[in-house]
């Protein structure tokens, strides 16, 4: 074994001295009859603030030859979201299949990698840990991998509450191929369960364009989101959020690296993920479009290979795909399905029509919270307490310590953007109860459709989407807070 563990660590330092630039990691389909007896390994790799921009996806001015290679070996989903657009909710619905509002992690909790926090951590960080966290009736994703047989661990980052409700057999500070290979290693011959975490293109971007000595990506050949102001200002910090996932690429080319080289690849499913949208106003911490579409790639054994799908799936769907794969039973109902059929490139008769995705702004009866149900072309948003204070995200906003360049772009640049200013007053002052968004037409959520009648039928199918998801999700915030207008149905 000690042997075999050479051989892969200088299989991976091999392959690694190959660079980045190009993909040298290619995932080979698996001989017939290989391996039909072993269950799949998982190798979770997450990006952390990164929307839906990869070059696969059409982003102009991206490289992501990565991303792309591995969508060009599996399954692409064009319409993936994640159910709460900030950090630490995201991630629990990943590893729990529940909606924010039942898994109970509604807003960020404070970090601590490693299998429990410090007995002299701050009581304050205890105290809020303790309000947000996972209930013990919920089980989780490492709980029952771990139950399974598998071995587990995860890198880099944890942001979630309580501990024992994850419980990995490995935490991981690094979060390169190296750190990859040695897991893998320790593995011996047991499947496996790796969350990758990968810390861009999070703000600030210049700590990870300066580490990589990495030249930006040219801001005249960006194209900014059409409801920020197209100034260089602006220009320049679209640019280094894009070089900040390109560099988010490199550092998935290497966990590729040291996955075939560990001479497992074989046998592992890849999923790659972000955990919400990036950290612009209307993006991270919203329930617009920007916000909650994330990147979502599966490939590796008993996937269909070069399949690009435009089927809505969510975050939640993770945990029971992944049991599905590994042949575990899931012991209660699931918010999320699993995605299998969808993978192995069959019909799905269960496919969702509609996708939800929530933001709570503190606890209790008086917090301003919103709700959104997209069906792929029509987003539809509903809020209670919308004048309830409600404040952006400190890297939404402040230049210093997080480099933020857009929020003042957009102010300095009122005259010659109006529209863009207004749309930056109404995230920072009361927001509409409820408003409806044709994407197709305007997929920046600029121009609000929900008073114009040709979109009655629209509207009145997604507040009843709505209303429905709210009761069976036994969403209590929004039990008897139906709209003007909309359902009746709903009752606490």
């Amino acid at each position: 074994m000690a042997a075999r563990r050479r051989r892969s660590r200088r299989a991976f330092l091999k392959v690694a001295a190959l660079g980045v630039s190009a993909p040298a990691w290619a995932l080979r389909p698996a001989a017939a009859g290989a391996g039909a007896k072993r269950r799949p390994s998982f190798l979770l790799v997450i990006s952390d603030d990164q929307g839906g921009q990869m070059g696969c996806l059409g982003t102009k001015g991206l490289a992501t030859p990565h991303m792309d290679a591995l969508a060009g070996q599996g399954v692409l989903f064009r319409q993936a979201f994640c159910t709460f657009g900030s950090c630490s909710p995201a991630r629990a619905s990943m590893l729990t299949g529940l909606y924010p509002h039942a898994h109970g992690i509604t807003a960020n909790v404070h970090e601590h990698l490693g299998p429990r926090p410090p007995a002299n951590w701050p009581a304050g960080r205890r105290r809020h840990n303790a309000f947000y966290r996972v209930p013990s009736g919920a089980p989780t994703l490492i709980e029952l991998l771990k139950k399974a047989g598998y071995r587990t661990g995860i890198t880099s980052k944890f942001h979630l509450s309580p501990h024992e409700k994850f419980p990995f057999d490995q935490w991981i500070k690094g979060n390169g191929g190296e750190d990859v290979a040695r897991f893998i290693e320790g593995c011996d011959d047991r499947p496996f369960f790796l969350v990758h975490n990968i810390r861009s293109p999070h703000r600030p971007f210049g700590g990870f364009i300066g580490r990589a000595r990495r030249k930006i990506v040219d801001p005249r050949r960006v194209r900014v989101p059409a409801y920020l102001p197209d100034t260089p200002m602006m220009r320049r910090d679209w640019a280094q959020y894009l070089t900040c996932i390109e560099i988010t690429d490199a550092k998935l080319g290497e966990a590729m690296a040291a996955l075939k080289a560990s001479g497992r690849a074989g046998e592992a499913v890849v999923w790659y993920t972000g955990d919400n949208g990036p950290a612009f106003h209307r993006g991270k911490y919203s329930v617009y479009d920007f916000g909650l579409r994330v990147p979502l790639i599966a490939a590796g054994p008993g996937i269909r290979r070069g399949l690009a799908t435009d089927a809505l799936v969510s975050h939640v769907d993770l945990m029971p795909t992944v049991a599905d794969l590994a042949g575990i039973d899931l012991p209660r109902p699931l918010h999320g399905r699993s995605l299998r059929a969808l993978l192995e490139g069959r019909p799905d008769p269960a496919a969702a029509k509609v996708i939800f995705g929530e933001v709570a702004f503190g606890h209790g009866p008086e917090s301003a919270q919103g709700r959104s149900a997209s069906d792929g072309r029509l987003h539809y948003i509903r809020r209670i307490r919308p004048d309830r204070p409600h404040k952006m995200p400190a890297d939404n906003f402040q230049e210093k310590p997080w480099g933020n360049r857009s929020y003042r772009a957009t102010i300095e640049a009122a005259k010659a953007f109006p529209l863009a200013r207004r749309l930056l007053a109404q995230v920072e002052g009361t927001e509409p109860v409820e408003e409806l968004f044709d994407l197709a037409r305007d997929p920046w959520c600029m121009r609000d459709v929900l008073n114009d009648p040709a979109y009655a039928a629209g509207l009145a199918r997604l507040r009843a989407e709505m209303d429905r998801w709210i009761r069976q999700t036994n969403d209590r915030a929004f039990l008897s807070k139906a709209p003007a207008g909309g359902s009746k149905e709903i009752r606490t």
